[in-house]
């Protein structure tokens, strides 16, 4: 039988692009033995095309009644299609997957660039790379020698469930791609406090309120990593195809926060600056001395760690210096709104 593969696809960013392989498809056969095409047998649909529209109401259709056989039917699994091919002629899968890869990498890549000039209009101050997805559906085609063929691309492929293995793989297809977007209310803040920073930016009106280049890349590379971080742990049955990462180094905590502190930083000296104002510590020393504090507080042993921790509220009040993270954003709020009150 005639039959063809619909692999999908995730597209998660365009500038940089960021692409994804589900590991495991559709393989949709024809309902009529296959012979080469005549001036007789031309006009049989059912022969020659392997659209399920077409040939799931043809008499030779078979049903798929269990996830587990997805050997049976008129619409099998990749992974099946890969164990038969092995087996039945020695075809070399690794090879082919990687050519399917490769066909899959080229076709999205001939149109990135349209797609970044699009983002860009629309997304001027977007340093995630996050705002825009899609899952596509990927028609390719095997010829005898196992070489594959793009027949289409699909921007909204069906996730019509009318057979359990549909709904087996389909069903994994939206979870992991749900998974993989990190929709939580930790990123729903974030985002927002990310518009906040960016309508403070904008309030200043001078030229010279704009992120500078360097901040700007900074900002990239940094949410960049964190996409790493998060993908790499949350992918599921995706494979990240493009752009290709030789190691990951997986952290034990993931600081979501650096990026947008990085920029609460860069807006709040500006605008002390424009208002001359006194800047806050920079958050980068906050760290350092924090770090410092803590290593000096060991070295003290147990019995200064217990009188520290007996006696660290007077500490503080007294004026003893245990800067944070947050002691510094705060400050740097309460300037801001002091100053536009007045």
């Amino acid at each position: 039988m005639k039959f063809d593969l619909r692999l999908y696809v995730l597209v998660l960013g365009v500038e940089p692009l960021r692409v994804f392989l589900f590991k495991d498809g559709l393989a949709r056969l024809a309902t009529t033995a296959y012979s080469k095409p005549t001036d007789y047998n031309m006009s049989n649909m059912q022969m020659h095309l392997t659209n399920y529209a077409i040939n799931k109401n043809s008499m030779g259709f078979m049903k798929n009644y269990t996830a587990m056989a997805d050997f049976v039917g008129s619409k099998r699994s990749l992974k099946f299609v890969l164990r038969y091919l092995k087996k039945n002629f020695n075809a070399d899968t690794g090879k082919l997957m990687k050519e399917v890869k490769d066909l899959i990498i080229k076709t999205i890549l001939s149109a990135q660039p349209h797609l970044a000039h699009q983002y860009r209009s629309y997304q001027l101050d977007d340093y995630e790379n996050s705002l825009c997805f899609e899952v596509l559906g990927f028609d390719i085609m095997l010829d005898e020698k196992f070489k594959p063929y793009l027949l289409e691309v699909n921007h909204a492929p069906s996730f019509a469930t009318d057979s359990p293995l549909d709904e087996k793989i389909k069903g994994q297809v939206i979870y992991d791609t749900l998974n993989l977007l990190g929709l939580s209310q930790k990123r729903k803040r974030n985002y927002k406090i990310s518009n906040k920073l960016r309508m403070d930016l904008r309030r200043m009106s001078t030229k010279k309120a704009s992120l500078p280049i360097v901040l700007r890349e900074q900002l990239r590379k940094d949410f960049d990593e964190l996409r790493n971080q998060y993908e790499f742990r949350n992918k599921g049955m995706y494979d990240m195809i493009y752009p290709i990462l030789d190691e990951i180094t997986l952290d034990p905590v993931e600081d979501e926060m650096r990026p947008y502190l990085t920029m609460l930083d860069w807006i709040t000296r500006e605008y002390c600056k424009k208002n001359h104002i006194k800047p806050p510590v920079p958050l980068e020393k906050l760290k350092k001395l924090e770090t410092q504090q803590l290593q000096e507080q060991k070295q003290r042993g147990s019995a200064a760690t217990s009188a520290w921790g007996k006696g660290g509220n007077q500490g503080l009040a007294s004026g003893s210096h245990q800067p944070t993270h947050g002691k510094s954003t705060t400050e740097a709020s309460v300037k801001l709104k002091q100053n536009h009150s007045h």
